[in-house]
């Protein structure tokens, strides 16, 4: 494949975004500014990689109307894409911003129940396309397909060679039992968890990240108080 980078996001989403100037309790409120965009964290590392021309494949579920719309909006964007169609519809995120303070409030939904049929053919899509160098699996798992789903597909990759960058909430990267991974991308709250720590300063992170130096070779930590920590 031409593809250097192939992208996994097991749970798509459309996120809708907007502004109020106040949020009416028990009232209807007004959003002003509504944007759409595809979403979901691997969607956005190909979304990116594809700006600075670099090949990269997207891929993952979609699924019903709302899955069209994301695979839209990626076309307009000249995103490669390859994505597993499900039964069940994608997603829909919302973020809603206060125009006064820019506060975000953030629903985040749970995504649609995956088959494992559906699951199956996203193993398929690593197998076909062994060519690439680099697999980035990112955002948080639907319902149905699990951690384990998630570290048979990493184990796949590695399998053919490929090199795996997984960034996925805390209590997936403490189920991930892969090593040898390339580059694992939690923030300090993720962090805490996977390392069950109350770490706060990046003295402090650093230390403690040592221990998953055989799960990956390269560990950053975002959201820390005096900036990112990489190990």
């Amino acid at each position: 494949m031409k593809e250097a980078i192939l992208t996994i996001t097991p749970n798509p989403a459309l996120d809708i975004s907007g502004f109020v100037r106040k949020i009416n309790v028990n009232e209807k409120t007004y959003v002003h500014g509504e944007k759409r965009s595809p979403g979901g964290s691997a969607i956005n590392v190909a979304r990116i990689l594809h700006r600075l021309q670099v090949p990269v494949l997207a891929s993952g579920f979609l699924g019903g109307s709302i899955g069209e719309e994301v695979q839209k909006l990626l076309e307009l964007e000249g995103v490669q894409q390859q994505f597993i169609k499900t039964e069940a519809s994608t997603r829909i995120n919302v973020t809603i911003a206060n125009k006064s303070d820019h506060r975000q409030t953030r629903f985040s939904f749970a995504g649609p129940e995956i088959k494992n049929t559906e699951i199956r053919e996203l193993m398929k899509i690593v197998s076909k396309h062994r060519g690439a160098k680099t697999l980035v699996v990112g955002g948080s798992l639907p319902p149905h397909f699990q951690v384990q789903d998630l570290n048979r597909l990493i184990q796949r990759a590695q399998q053919q060679k490929m090199d795996v960058v997984v960034d996925c909430p805390g209590l997936i990267l403490k189920e991930i039992r892969a090593s040898g991974l390339l580059l694992i991308k939690p923030n300090l709250d993720e962090f805490r968890i996977m390392t069950g720590s109350r770490v706060t300063t990046v003295s402090q992170v650093l230390k403690k990240a040592g221990g998953l130096l055989q799960t990956a070779s390269y560990i950053c930590v975002s959201s820390v108080e005096e900036g990112a920590s990489w190990k």
